[in-house]
């Protein structure tokens, strides 16, 4: 089939999946477009000529299927056209370069990083880094130690100050490269949990939502660090007594992972009784202060 004709089969399979009432035909038409040897290149460059945002989120999408699927294409050429429209295709965008970040050789892994770092003021750059660490931090290696030391630094001073969407993916991806950082990091996870239970008594809701969902495994992974344990039961108190619904559950999962990792140093039946939102009758109060007297 000849290239012009394969690509007007594209654009209509484009134009039928955008239009709910042409979903079974935009079935068969995927069926057929797959089959191409250069499918995902003719996407591509659809990609590349569309300036409707409809189109271009569904180009994205039928991209990421047929990778998925197995379906070759240039990666060298796709990154260029794919960073050129990352500006309009916001998080979908991000989503792909992932997917070729996964695909590509470790040069052009580089290339991505090194696009990245030389755009640390992008609004996609929170997210595009993030979003490849978390994914892929297991697969990359010490030959990226350089560059995740770079990711580090420039991300750990915005924990305070960046975006509400930001700051949970920042703290994510600083928790994901902790569990194996880099030779200049070699505290990084502790070096983190010092920063965050600093910034948390002053913490806005989404940063001290973040806050909360990193530490409540802390007590577990700092079991040997018994400098933590006050400053983790104060933080503690912190997240049970806050407004906000899902930070008091973060202090609850906090609340027993301190029980569990320091029983010694905890009354779960006082903690229960400090918990603002659990509701309980003053006989169950009263039965729970009757326990607690008799334990000890």
């Amino acid at each position: 089939m000849q290239e012009e004709i394969r690509r007007q089969q594209i654009e209509r399979l484009v134009m039928y999946s955008l239009d709910g009432s042409k979903q079974v035909e935009a079935l068969n038409l995927l069926t057929e477009c797959l089959t191409y040897d250069d499918y995902i290149s003719i996407l591509f460059h659809e990609l590349l000529n569309t300036q409707n945002s409809s189109a271009s989120q569904m180009i994205c999408v039928l991209i990421k299927q047929a990778i998925n699927k197995g379906k070759s294409f240039d990666h060298q050429t796709a990154l260029t056209i794919l960073i050129s429209k990352l500006d309009t295709l916001k998080h979908i965008g991000v989503v792909l370069l992932t997917h070729i970040f996964l695909l590509a050789d470790q040069s052009l892994q580089k290339e991505i990083f090194q696009w990245a770092l030389t755009h640390s003021t992008h609004p996609l750059f929170i997210d595009v880094v993030s979003t490849i660490i978390t994914d892929c931090y297991s697969s990359l290696g010490p030959s990226f130690e350089v560059e995740i030391s770079q990711i580090v630094r420039l991300v750990t001073p915005q924990i305070a100050s960046t975006t509400a969407g930001n700051v949970s993916q920042i703290i994510l991806m600083l928790k994901e490269i902790s569990y194996s950082p880099p030779p200049d990091f070699p505290n990084l996870y502790v070096d983190l949990l010092n920063h965050l239970l600093h910034l948390l008594p002053t913490a806005n809701v989404n940063l001290k939502l973040a806050i909360g969902k990193f530490i409540c495994e802390a007590p577990f992974v700092v079991k040997k660090a018994p400098e933590f344990t006050d400053p983790l039961i104060n933080a503690c108190f912190l997240l049970i007594t806050d407004q906000a619904d899902d930070i008091f559950v973060t202090g609850c999962d906090l609340l027993e992972a301190l029980i569990s990792a320091f029983p010694e140093k905890l009354d779960p039946f006082t903690f229960k009784l400090l918990l603002p939102r659990l509701v309980l009758s003053q006989n169950e109060q009263t039965e729970l202060l009757e326990g607690n007297c008799d334990d000890e």
